[in-house]
């Protein structure tokens, strides 16, 4: 009988425990936000508003936001500099916690505004501002439901009072990763004002984060509006800066000029990030195969063959920004097997097991052929270069209409000085780089070919090939193949230069 009493008391014992592990909807709420935002960011937000295929407006912003004290009783501010178009280029709007200002430059005109205002399309002033739930609403678990595949909790969030933008949402949170799905949005007398998807997920400030914001009209058939994010990354600024007197004087931190933004919101760095998902990877395996073909008289001849295994990872920092690691396995031929190349940043190691000697090399050092450490790493250009839309251009022989693009390397220790980098308006694949020398020579030039899914039934379609020609040799050509590409979250040790020698 002791036995079972003292089995009774441990259980209850634990009750306390379990009970505070359960999710509440205020955790899934928080953590949401995390994920939609951040306590201390800036970014640029393109709002594109359509009617079908046409575009009726194009609106920029640059946005900055700061959160002061911590929660519950934490205070989001939040500061939108109207970029694009240039009738409104100069007009600001203010979220000081639960209040809103505009102001209006060519008449110095500050107003009160409601966080339901709408500034572009269907995105308020709330939207713009990317305010916390977890601040504006009261949650309540209603259950979980699949939403586009996912299992989702399914949320009821009600405004705290009446300055919150919404009277009320309904609210799919994913349940395994806590990423926002969709939100329902409804007026006090209960109409559906808009549905909203976050989706195109994508590595910012150390996680996933949804690039875009997808709102429907439930009223207009064929009316959406596209908010796309870019160039999100860490800021914080004082508190003094979020007041209604600051706003005539106050400028966007950091940015000296407007970044450049092709047709449809697509930015410089939008357009080389969908890119780098067809050309590389984050935390990706795969082999690499280079075959270097020299001139044999009026065609090319095979002269050799060097294949490689290839990880990538991406390590995420406390400053909020990321790091790209690779880690290279040299397979064949046998002169070269054992050998083994570490891209730590723009820092290259390379191991010879014969000597056990680490030797540090330039990203532009050529291991095969024509192809580069910085080739063989799979580098992702979104952390290397700074982008410049050019224009459309039409390449002719390869029956592609594509954005044309400048890139330049951010800092020393990246492979190449500039890239010409022309990626496909339709799907954003790669297609052309013309490489070029800090003296301005034009090394190389690479097609991107063989575009294709993974495996079979796999939605992930990858560049298969990079098809290099040298611009002073005829029927110099090296062939890069990419296979067995999959995905694959490696240990972090293996990216370290200690391992190299293991």
């Amino acid at each position: 009988m002791k036995k079972i009493l003292c089995v009774l008391l441990f259980a209850l014992s634990l009750c306390p425990l379990l009970l505070s592990q359960e999710i509440t909807a205020l955790k899934i709420i928080e953590n949401a936000d995390d994920v939609r935002g951040a306590k201390n960011w800036g970014f640029y937000a393109s709002v594109v508003d359509y009617d079908g295929t046409k575009i009726l407006t194009h609106n920029k912003y640059r946005v900055t936001a700061t959160t002061f004290g911590e929660r519950p009783n934490d205070v989001y501010k939040s500061l939108a500099f109207f970029v694009e178009p240039t009738n409104v280029r100069g007009q600001k709007s203010l979220k000081d916690g639960q209040v809103y200002w505009q102001y209006f430059p060519d008449t110095k005109n500050l107003v009160r505004i409601s966080g339901a205002q709408r500034l572009s399309g269907q995105v308020t002033a709330a939207d713009l501002a990317s305010s916390n739930f977890a601040s504006d609403y009261n949650g309540k678990i209603l259950g979980e439901e699949d939403v586009l595949g996912k299992k989702c909790y399914k949320l009821e969030l009600l405004q705290k009072n009446e300055e919150v933008a919404y009277y009320k949402l309904t609210y799919w949170v994913e349940k395994e990763s806590f990423h926002p799905i969709k939100a329902d949005y409804y007026a006090i007398s209960g109409t559906l004002l808009k549905t909203a998807y976050f989706r195109d997920y994508k590595m910012a400030l150390g996680k996933l984060k949804p690039h875009e914001f997808f709102v429907v009209d439930p009223l207009k058939k064929g009316h959406v509006t596209r908010m796309l994010y870019s160039s999100m990354k860490p800021e914080t600024m004082p508190e003094y800066f979020f007041s209604k007197e600051n706003l005539e004087t106050a400028k966007a931190p950091q940015d000296s000029k407007v970044e450049e933004v092709a047709d449809g919101g697509t930015s410089a760095y939008d357009i080389m990030a969908k890119a780098d998902e067809r050309r590389c990877g984050d935390d990706w395996k795969f082999k690499n195969v280079v075959y270097e073909f020299q001139p044999d008289g009026n065609k090319p001849k095979l002269v050799s063959t060097d294949e490689y295994l290839v990880r990538s990872k991406i390590f995420a920092k406390e400053d909020g920004q990321n790091d790209t690691k690779s880690f290279v396995e040299f397979l064949a031929p046998a002169a070269t097997r054992g050998q083994k190349l570490l891209r730590d940043m723009r820092v290259y190691w390379l191991y010879f097991p014969g000597t056990k000697n680490v030797v540090r090399i330039s990203g532009s050092q050529i291991l095969s052929g024509q192809v580069t450490a910085g080739d063989i790493a799979a580098t992702n250009f979104t952390n290397d270069y700074n982008g410049k839309i050019l224009g459309v251009e039409n390449l002719a022989d390869l029956k592609k209409v594509c954005y044309k693009l400048e890139l330049t390397a951010k800092e020393e220790g990246v492979s190449y000085a500039k890239l010409m980098y022309w990626v496909e308006k339709d799907t954003f694949n790669p297609i052309k780089i013309d490489y070029y020398s800090v003296s301005g020579s034009l090394l190389k030039t690479g097609y991107y070919r063989d575009f294709k899914a993974i495996s079979a039934g796999s939605d992930v379609i990858k560049a298969h090939e990079l098809f290099i020609v040298n611009p002073l040799v005829k029927n110099h050509v090296t062939r890069m193949i990419f296979k067995d590409i999959e995905k694959e979250v490696s240990p972090e040790y293996l990216f370290t230069k200690e391992n190299l020698s293991k």
